[in-house]
């Protein structure tokens, strides 16, 4: 399941994930929560949302195709939907 959203703080970002996250009442603390596009472990998007959700990392894509494999995993998650249309 994915969710988008369009946001301009980091407060905003957090207030979606958490409010997505309480509709579908998914526990902070159980829930694994991955993220897809352009951040990083070291962005402050990542670091803040850490503090709310303790179990939240990057997606790691993996490819059915070795063209793809030298592809970064940042280039991955930008455009994740692009190459699962691929696979």
């Amino acid at each position: 399941m994915y969710n988008t959203f369009e946001y301009k703080t980091v407060e905003d970002f957090i207030y979606y994930v958490l409010f997505s996250m309480d509709q579908l009442q998914l526990n902070v603390e159980d829930v694994e929560l991955e993220l897809l596009g352009k951040i990083k472990e070291e962005d402050g998007l990542f670091i803040a949302l850490y503090k709310y959700v303790r179990n939240v990392s990057l997606l790691k894509y993996k490819p059915k195709y070795n063209s793809l494999l030298s592809i970064t995993d940042v280039y991955k998650r930008e455009n994740f939907c692009l190459f699962n249309t691929i696979d």
